[in-house]
């Protein structure tokens, strides 16, 4: 059986809390948004000093380039790093590879 892995960006973390998808995960969003995203539903583990967040097949990210760097991670995760950074090369973007590393939280 293949996994189902569910990706979101940005303030879209809000549509999942708001279904209570993520209960008793742990996500994040994005920071400009933050305090409106999380009194959706105080259920979710909102992590705020992060780029993206992985929860067993959940991931979330901050905002959009934080997006970039969480689906170029999903690729490492799922295929291999070495594909992940050489589909980085071929968009002509620097990668950020820590997940804690949000300059913006």
């Amino acid at each position: 059986m293949k996994a189902t892995y569910c990706l979101t960006v940005c303030t879209g973390s809000a549509l999942l809390a708001a279904t209570h998808f993520m209960d008793g995960k742990k996500a994040t969003s994005n920071k400009l948004a933050f305090d409106w995203v999380t009194s959706i539903n105080t259920q979710v583990h909102w992590i705020k000093k992060a780029r993206w967040v992985v929860d067993d097949h959940l991931y979330s990210s901050s905002g959009v380039s934080a997006g970039i760097d969480m689906s170029l991670a999903f690729l490492a995760n799922i295929v291999a790093e070495d594909v992940a950074d050489s589909v980085a090369k071929h968009i002509e973007y620097n990668r950020v590879k820590d997940k804690d590393n949000d300059p913006f939280a």
